[in-house]
Order: structure tokens, then sequence, then C-alpha cells
């Protein structure tokens, strides 16, 4: 779970037909688009999917990790073999015994960032009892980064239009055809738990995929979809924690494509305006962390040449004036 800052939530009311046995349960939803119209956008083939361990946000942050080992940054999980598989090594590196063991200390079940040496992702983004900071997520996958003796090219977070950013669908399409899935952070209210945040990564896209009913104003919209790693396991139908209403008072679950691959809808809060269904949980973006680490550039030998001799003239013409 993600705790949710400077949010000023919007969220006071539901449909009357949304009470407990107004919308009809659909067992299974599954795309059936014509292939020849619809392209699934998926390059990112090698995105690894973890289950939940101590935090949505550093799961998700495993997995970018995981993602860019494979991209030969293979320092971000240390001890790891095959970044594909959730072994020990890679639940270590999301949530250390050291993080686990202090959240032990201090009474609480999903561990705690405080008291110790950080040594973990959660521990970077200062995760306590599983929630985390949208602020700290970022910070979290720069500060590991670095923990594990590399450099960050990109870490950073940009809110969607309601809170005055600049992220969007585009953006996030943008980011996904240049091989770099996202940390995306969304949210959804409901009246068991009030307001609820949650961490995924997105590694796929596709346009006009979900037809929604707008908690807003009850108007039928049309939003795209992604590709979701969501850290519950793969899969469609109630018992998810992630259904969406339809403008036929029946559930939107997530979708699985013919690949097997689940897709959520790309609901912006923007479009919402903060308003949430309190029966159900239809996540909604409200920010997307940008992250990149930093290859290394290793000049080339006549690179090298070339530096020294400048070092050389340039110290000769010091020592002349």
């Amino acid at each position: 779970m993600i705790k949710i800052t400077r949010i000023f939530l919007l969220t006071l009311l539901t449909l009357a037909f949304l009470v407990a046995g107004a919308l009809a349960e659909l067992e299974r939803s599954q795309f059936t688009g014509d292939p020849n119209s619809v392209v699934f956008k998926n390059p990112l083939a090698g995105q690894p999917e973890y289950l939940w361990w101590y935090g949505c946000s550093p799961t998700s942050g495993g997995m970018l990790m995981g993602y860019w080992y494979q991209k030969g940054f293979t320092q971000l999980l240390p001890g790891v073999a095959d970044p594909m598989v959730q072994d020990d090594n890679v639940k270590k590196a999301i949530a250390s015994p050291a993080h686990i063991q202090a959240g032990a200390d201090l009474g609480l079940t999903y561990g705690s960032w405080k008291n110790h040496d950080p040594d973990c992702i959660a521990d970077f983004m200062k995760t306590e009892d599983g929630g985390s900071s949208a602020d700290n997520i970022p910070l979290g996958l720069q500060g590991w980064t670095s923990y594990v003796g590399l450099e960050t090219k990109t870490a950073y977070y940009d809110w969607v239009s309601i809170y005055g950013g600049n992220f969007n669908y585009a953006t996030f399409k943008s980011e996904i055809d240049a091989d770099r899935p996202m940390l995306l952070n969304l949210y959804t209210w409901t009246y068991s738990y009030g307001t609820v945040g949650h961490s995924v990564v997105g590694y796929g896209y596709q346009d006009n995929m979900f037809s929604l009913l707008n908690p807003l104003d009850y108007s039928t919209i049309n939003v795209p979809g992604f590709a979701v790693m969501d850290t519950w396991v793969n899969g469609v139908g109630s018992g998810k924690q992630s259904d969406w209403a339809k403008s036929d008072l029946t559930y939107q679950y997530s979708v699985l494509d013919a690949d097997g691959r689940e897709w959520w809808p790309f609901l912006d809060m923007s479009l919402t305006g903060g308003y949430s269904y309190s029966t159900i949980w239809d996540w909604q973006v409200f920010d997307g962390c940008f992250y990149e680490p930093q290859a290394s550039v290793v000049p080339l030998p006549g690179t090298l040449l070339l530096l020294g001799s400048g070092l050389l003239v340039l110290g000769f013409r010091r020592r002349k004036s």
C-alpha cells in the first residue's frame, strides 16, 4: 500500500446502484479484438513479475530492477542468477531481513526503514509497515542504485494534470516506446478502507481498450489500457481487488490477452475529478515514476590518447604563462 501525500481528495459520493448486489458480476473478461486492427504494444517482454513482498512500492521497484538487470545492469540485483525468478536474493533486495526485523522490533507487521543502515529498496523508499510515500519512491530507486555501485540517469515522478503535473497516457506511451517500464501510483476509495494507494509496474499500452462509467458525472468514457504487473497473482475476476464500473452496470475486471498478459484501464484521475465508487477497487492513475540507470561510458583508446594529450598541452600552456 502506498500512502498518498498532497492529494486533496474529492471522493464523497457514490451511486445508489453500486450498493451491494446492484452490479451483476462478470465471471471473466477476455479481450477478443480483431488482431488486424488492434496491436498490443509490448516491447518489454523481459519484465519480471514479483509477488508482494513487504510493500507494493518496493516490490514494484524490484521488478524495475529485474527488467534493467536484463539490459546489462546486473548489479541492481546482487547475487541473482535469473531475475525472472523471485528467489531469496530478489526478496532481500526488495525488503531485507534487517528491514523486516526493524519492523518487528517496533511492533509492525511489514517492516521498517528505521533503526538500521539501509540495505534494500524498501529502506531507501522509507517504507514503513508496507506503506511508502509517493515522494520517496524515486528517491528510493536512486538510493538503491547508488547503494549497489551504479549511477542513476533518471529518477523522478510527475503528477497527472488534476494536481498540476504533466503526466498522462501519452507520456506513458512514449516511455514504453523507449523501452522503459514505469512505476505507476494509483488511487481508489472504499467505504471499508477509505483512501487507498497502490504501486504497480506498467510495461505496455493499448489505445481505446476499455469503456467505463465515469464516477464524476456517470458518463461513458473510453480509456486506454496498460499491461500491468500488480504485485498480486496474475489473473482476472472477483477477489483481485481490481474492478471498474461499466456503463451496462456490470463489473469491468482486468483483462488477459492471448499471451496471458494482464491489462488494466489507464484511468487518469483527472478524468474522474477525484471521485471513486465506494464499493469497488476502481484504481486510477495519479502519478508516474520515471526510472533509468546510467550506462557506464568507457572511452575508446584513441579518445583516451587525445584526452591525455589535451591535459599535457593544457599543463604546458599553464607553465609557460
